[in-house]
């Protein structure tokens, strides 16, 4: 038997999960002959572009939902180590042998330290952290907390316009990097 790891649950590591379990399926490898797990911290996929949502419910899928379909096992469990040598990817319940290993972990957000920050600010790059900005908004993201909210570090116009309707800018066209 053959053994495929992929570590993360995002759009990538799900890409490449199911991915693998389709091709597979098209070559007619027997059941059993290559296995497909995914190894992730979480056992839920989340939607991060639309963590800026009123409603977060639909952004937070089961990975057992989307994974057991196709025939992917799913284990729940902290990375620690990578072994290239041996082959195997050691986390928090024990350690796992591969053939092929793909690494899809992801980003995270990097928070500069700056005063009131940690205490009083919130992303929406992650589920946890969109839920810590919809509860101080108390579960309600209306006109009312326009003021409240602000946006650091991405475009404006990645925000959608119903947050504030009124205004009109437009987005600039794209420059050219670089020489030429």
């Amino acid at each position: 038997m053959s053994d495929v790891v992929v570590l993360g649950s995002g759009f990538a590591g799900l890409w490449a999960a199911l991915g693998a379990a389709r091709r597979l399926d098209e070559l007619g490898v027997a059941h059993g002959g290559v296995k497909v797990t995914v190894l992730s911290s979480q056992p839920y996929h989340d939607i991060r572009v639309r963590n800026y949502e009123a409603d977060l419910t639909p952004c937070r899928i089961p990975l057992r939902d989307v994974l057991d379909p196709a025939g992917v096992g799913h284990i729940a469990a902290d990375v620690t180590a990578i072994d290239p040598i041996s082959h195997t990817v050691t986390t928090a319940v024990g350690a796992h042998g591969y053939d092929r290993l793909v690494i899809a972990l992801g980003s995270q957000v990097v928070k500069p330290d700056i005063p009131g920050l940690r205490e009083f600010g919130f992303d929406v790059d992650t589920y946890d952290g969109a839920m810590r900005g919809h509860c101080r908004c108390g579960g309600r993201r209306t006109d009312r907390h326009r003021d409240r909210l602000r946006a650091a570090g991405s475009a404006d116009d990645a925000l959608p316009r119903h947050r504030d309707p009124g205004r009109t800018r437009r987005p600039q066209p794209a420059r050219r990097l670089g020489h030429g």
